[in-house]
């Protein structure tokens, strides 16, 4: 219902045609390059343009990319229902933490949105299916499993190594403590095999050129704690919880962390391992950001480094485990209540179901009604102009963040025709950074100052001013012809 509320933006522009051409120009990509080298001017690994490829082969439309973030929530959303079930069998916590996750911020988000992140977070999902299962199981199938859904969300988004690290040590952990010695040779050898066949590779050809690309490899990795290191280490987790599960519910959602984490190590100690792979997962992420080794470390961004980098979607690995765990301690300790008093261990079921059941609503409201706008998502309602304008012989100027969302609107609409391009011209990453002197030489080069009259679109927000300088200066008068996140200008001279 939801889905194409709102159009598509920048960023799901550009991984529609990462995705679906595997060479050739990408509008708002990096040039003419194969998807291989256009994947490694990223931030993310290969596998969700892999498979969006085929996707879109079959079902190429803005409602079909959007749904297949929404069937990849669900598929994930089984993962989770059998990993509660793997410890709590009774169907009633299942369901409630599958509706848990379902709804919470992080997954509603990317479900609507075309990212790796929804990838990540179903393979994830899977993946703490049988990291319980290898616990109680024990069986070598399910080691196997587990390091190949582990895998799989390696190459979907680079974040998932931290909750993976966490899980594979608190594993070899509980197998080193029960004395399994056949099993834990078995998980290791698994492991190594795993690393070498698949993880090298992913290093080799993926993560080492994305850092020189972005600059990345020249970022200092001293540690910068913006409010020092315990405090950075207590708030940063309160920031992470926020990405997590928004805004609205972050003290409950820390609230029920503390309590889960509390009555783990007092009395529960058949979740103790998963608790671990928690506190692992944080404390390799937490020094991970500081360091920056993970996150918006680049040369050209001052204001993002160290501890500033906690929290945002670069935190969603969590989810799956977290929501995980949370859930499988309510069930433990709602059940320990009832062997101690069975009416009050049957009405804080209530309570505990009836919360659940209006944080839902809540988050049902929210993304239908609050869920805000993205600056650049309103292409769609500016190409619908363009079309009815009857615009499709006028040369058309599109300003470098906006020409991968023009093209696909453009592109996929039912009066589309190829000669229609043809009129149709993009700024090259210049016209977002240029100064007067080169804005006006490469519009001039362009032939943008001899001509009488175009159309120009562009971003509100992140427009180049110098842009309408230079053309208001060569004599041109323009005219908004569509105003909101993104513009339409007509100039005429």
């Amino acid at each position: 219902m939801n889905s194409t509320k709102y159009g598509l933006w920048y960023d799901e522009a550009v991984e529609f045609y990462y995705s679906k051409y595997i060479t050739g120009p990408v509008p708002g990509g990096v040039g003419t390059t194969n998807m291989l080298e256009r994947i490694q001017f990223t931030f993310q690994p290969p596998l969700y343009n892999v498979l969006m490829f085929f996707w879109l082969t079959l079902f190429d439309s803005e409602l079909a990319f959007r749904i297949a973030g929404i069937l990849i929530t669900l598929i994930g959303s089984i993962g989770v229902f059998l990993a509660i079930d793997e410890i709590i069998p009774n169907g009633i916590w299942s369901n409630l933490g599958t509706f848990f996750y379902l709804f919470t911020y992080g997954i509603v988000y990317y479900a609507l949105e075309c990212a790796e992140y929804n990838l990540m977070l179903c393979f994830l999902a899977w993946s703490a299916y049988f990291y319980f299962r290898v616990q109680h199981k024990n069986d070598f199938k399910s080691i196997v499993c587990f390091f190949g859904f582990a895998c799989l969300s390696l190459y979907s988004q680079y974040g998932s190594a931290f909750i993976i690290l966490g899980m594979v040590m608190s594993l070899f952990l509980n197998l080193l403590v029960n004395r399994n010695y056949a099993r834990l040779k078995k998980f290791f050898v698994t492991g190594i095999i795993v690393t070498l066949a698949l993880i090298v590779p992913l290093i080799i050809f993926f993560v080492i050129p994305q850092m020189k690309h972005q600059g990345s490899a020249a970022v200092s990795h001293s540690a910068y704690y913006a409010r020092g290191l315990v405090a950075d280490f207590l708030w940063g987790i309160k920031d992470v919880m926020e990405s997590l599960f928004g805004q609205h519910t972050v003290y409950g959602a820390l609230f029920l962390t503390a309590i889960s984490f509390t009555v783990t190590f007092i009395r529960f100690r058949k979740m103790i391992y998963t608790a671990l792979a928690l506190l692992i997962a944080w404390l390799a992420y937490f020094f991970a950001v500081c360091c920056s080794f993970y996150g918006y470390n680049m040369t050209w961004n001052r204001d993002s480094v160290g501890s500033m980098n906690l929290g945002g979607k670069y935190s969603y690995f969590f989810i799956p485990l977290l929501v995980v765990f949370l859930t499988i301690c309510l069930g433990m300790i709602t059940d320990y209540l009832k062997c101690q008093h069975i009416v009050i261990g049957k009405l804080i079921t209530f309570m505990i179901i009836l919360c659940f059941s209006l944080f839902g609503i809540f988050e049902v409201y929210r993304t239908i009604y609050l869920r805000p706008r993205k600056p650049d998502d309103d292409v769609r309602e500016l190409t619908l102009i363009w079309y009815e304008m009857e615009l499709y012989d006028s040369k058309t100027l599109l300003f470098q963040w906006d020409d991968a969302l023009f093209n696909f609107y453009l592109t996929h609409d039912e009066r589309y025709l190829e000669s229609y391009s043809d009129s149709i011209e993009a700024a090259d990453l210049w016209i977002r950074t240029a100064d007067y002197k080169e804005m006006h030489d490469k519009l001039d080069e362009m032939g943008y100052l001899s001509i009488d009259d175009f159309y120009y679109v562009t971003s509100n927000t992140k427009d180049n001013p110098n842009f309408l300088a230079v053309m208001t200066d060569a004599g041109y008068e323009y005219e908004y012809i569509y105003s909101g996140g993104s513009i339409l200008l007509h100039l005429t001279k």
